[in-house]
């Protein structure tokens, strides 16, 4: 048997080596540095080619406790891997458009003007002594309000008013599932909040300003908050538009390069909303740059059998290179269809306020859409103009692309904007006492409610459109 010498490592009865421990110390520890610094070079290089970017994390602590797959969103809700990005990040819209689990500080970073209207309604509830709970009461408007409840990260509907099953229902449904959307995907905890919301064209049609989240508002009403539009989650429309995200989508799918596009300017819609429409068409009529039509409705969700041939849908908006908006009842509904667009806007500025109106540009470097009259009287120049100057017209809508369609229209925009709401909502209002959930139904409960008597025909789900309420 050989035995070795615990201190040499050599056999007992051997010869030790010549070599003194301490040099094959010195050789041990310079392969070691050697390593190091090769390791050190890596990591440094690595980290200089990362965006630079700074806070990235929120600095709430993080909850890893959802684990369930959003209805509708085709992600899963974010897991604790969320926190360990790297802590240089910013937005990429072809990364993280859809992604609707950015934090609380990546959604500050990427989006902060996007809040300012969010802002701007704490700031005057603030001044005003906050919000109490007597202001929630939704009794004065007959229609289309609804009193909800977040407690523990669980949605309770505690009142309606009256829903029309074609219109409102449909608008409260799409508010109340972007609401549970940004509830259940969010990696930040979520206040526990008591609020009020009115999907109708006019939340305050008496024009009192009274407290309430609303699609739309008018400058002196100052007490509205705006909240992100119905649409956002889909607009159904007799399957004339569909989700946004898919709406988004085929746009990318469908859209023509700049030069492909058809040079002249469109509008479709129906002239009776307002009497701004009928200047519109009066405007265009007769202009060699004019693909302007008013059509007709036989109902609320068809056109008139002459309409039908003229129309126009959203995705096919994009392949015209100039786009006029216009106003409806009172906001417009269809501004944020074209400013997913590659196109040049044109229109008067808006009388009626959303979230991103503050990020339109009407001049400078960074114009973002073509301001006119509000009668449309100067619309004929300004088309001579853009048309005089392709280079301009391009580029102001370039500049669109990137503060809209890529930017504060995204997916990921709206999500973020709704839980930015949450937080400055409870900052100005009060903390619902703990049993407040049992005045409600929780929504998954109360979403269920409008299908137990429902009949779905076999076949597509285009099919919906034909279905029986069973009596």
């Amino acid at each position: 048997m050989v035995r070795y010498n615990s201190i040499r490592y050599a056999p007992f009865g051997t010869k030790p080596s010549t070599t003194s421990w301490a040099s094959k110390q010195r050789v041990g520890f310079l392969v070691l540095a050697f390593f190091i610094a090769i390791a050190v070079s890596i990591a440094s290089y690595a980290e200089s080619t990362l965006p630079v970017v700074q806070n990235d994390f929120p600095t709430e602590p993080f909850s890893p406790s959802i684990t369930t797959t959003v209805t509708g969103t085709g992600r899963p809700t974010p897991t604790a891997d969320r926190v360990l990005k790297p802590t240089r990040w910013s937005f990429d819209s072809q990364r993280d458009s859809n992604d609707y689990g950015l934090s609380a500080s990546q959604c500050d970073l990427a989006f902060q003007p996007l809040f300012e209207e969010i802002s701007r309604a704490a700031s005057f509830a603030r001044n005003n002594g906050g919000v109490s709970p007597t202001e929630l009461n939704i009794s004065w408007t007959k229609k289309g309000a609804v009193h909800a409840l977040i407690q523990d990260r669980q949605l309770y509907i505690l009142s309606t008013t009256e829903l029309e099953s074609g219109f409102l229902l449909p608008r409260a449904i799409a508010i109340l599932q972007s609401i549970y959307r940004a509830i259940l995907t969010s990696p930040n905890p979520v206040p526990n909040i008591e609020f009020s919301f009115s999907v109708s064209d006019y939340a305050d049609p008496n024009h009192v300003n009274k407290t309430i989240w609303a699609l739309t508002r008018l400058a002196s009403e100052e007490s509205t908050w705006l909240m992100s539009d119905f649409a956002y989650f889909s607009w159904p429309m007799n399957g004339l538009i569909g989700s946004y995200a898919t709406v988004r989508s085929r746009i990318s799918e469908r859209e023509p390069a700049w030069k492909d596009k058809i040079d002249k300017a469109v509008w479709r819609g129906s002239v009776k909303p307002n009497k701004a429409r009928q200047d519109l068409i009066n405007a265009a009529e007769g202009k060699d740059w004019s693909d302007v039509r008013g059509i007709e409705w036989s109902s609320a969700k068809n056109l008139t059998k002459a309409s039908r041939k003229y129309a126009v849908s959203v995705v096919d908006h994009c392949a015209y290179k100039y786009l006029i908006g216009t106003e409806g009842r009172s906001y417009s509904g269809r501004l944020k269809y074209l400013q997913n667009c590659h196109s040049t806007l044109l229109m008067p500025p808006p009388t009626w306020i959303e979230p991103h109106h503050s990020l339109l540009v009407s001049s400078g470097r960074e114009q973002n859409y073509v301001p006119l009259n509000q009668n449309y009287s100067d619309l004929d120049e300004k088309m001579k103009d853009l048309l005089a100057t392709p280079d301009k017209a391009r580029s102001i809508a370039d500049n669109a692309v990137k503060t809209f369609k890529d930017g504060v229209l995204t997916p990921a925009a709206q999500t973020c904007y709704w839980r930015r709401m949450f937080r400055e909502w409870r900052d100005i209002s009060f903390e619902p006492d703990a049993d407040a959930w049992k005045r409600g139904t929780p929504f998954e409960t109360w979403i269920i409610t409008f299908v137990e008597n429902v009949e779905v025909p076999a076949g597509k789900p285009e099919n919906l459109a034909r279905c029986n309420v069973r009596r």
